[in-house]
């Protein structure tokens, strides 16, 4: 499953922080949240033994690999 955001993506140097605990963008000032999605959103998909994978391409892109269960 692959999803993209065609805006202008992560800063580089947010990149390595996205998915820690807490954390928040550097352009994330003024909008709530608690910068939990994208650390859960990585736990869950590690614990079900899928992928889970981000990068910038023309926008955010993040890509999630989901276990075929047979």
């Amino acid at each position: 499953l692959t999803i993209r955001d065609h805006g202008k993506g992560v800063p580089e140097e947010d990149m390595p922080l996205i998915t820690e605990k807490f954390y928040r963008g550097s352009n994330s000032g003024g909008f709530d949240g608690s910068g939990l999605g994208l650390y859960l959103s990585q736990i869950f998909m590690q614990q079900m033994e899928g992928g889970f994978n981000y990068y910038n391409d023309d926008g955010f892109v993040v890509e999630i690999v989901i276990k075929k269960v047979s």
